[in-house]
């Protein structure tokens, strides 16, 4: 048994997830691109499974000798990574994490668990509960900050 690779991590995101669309049009903006969004996002991916999140050891990966190991078709600057994420669209990223999240749940990913485990804007996912979780129904509820006694203020 091989043990996994950046290759086959991207065959997996692509054919099974079905990211390579959003990998070949992220929505970046960017008028004239001197390298291709396809290797920032994926440089971004392989970082943040390698626990490397600053744009400075990003870089530091692409311009060392693992970048062709990575996968990744060319070396670029951390500022380039700022570029493209300051202008990267949000509207393509949650379309594409809202089609895995449902091919996860077309697939029955989530049968066994109780909380699928996204949040959004403050709001988090509560089922209502045991019978109505054959149903797959669940509400969502505001978090409350907690305010100091005696006032509506929060602490």
């Amino acid at each position: 048994m091989t043990g996994p690779t950046p290759r086959r991590l991207w065959q997996y995101v692509t054919r099974q997830l079905g990211l390579q669309r959003y990998f070949r049009s992220p929505g970046d903006g960017r008028p004239q691109p001197q390298v291709p969004a396809q290797a920032l996002l994926w440089t971004m991916l392989v970082g943040q499974l390698l626990r490397e999140w600053s744009y400075n050891g990003l870089e530091a990966l692409v311009r060392s000798r693992a970048r062709r190991a990575l996968g990744v078709s060319t070396d670029f600057g951390d500022d380039t990574l700022g570029y493209f994420t300051e202008r990267l669209d949000p509207a393509p990223t949650r379309a594409a994490i809202v089609q895995v999240v449902r091919r996860a749940k077309r697939n029955k990913a989530f049968d066994n668990s109780r909380f699928i485990g996204l949040a959004r804007g403050g709001a988090f996912l509560v089922p209502l509960g045991q019978e109505s979780m054959g149903n797959r129904e669940s509400r969502v509820q505001r978090r409350q900050e907690p305010t100091r006694p005696g006032t509506s203020l929060p602490s």
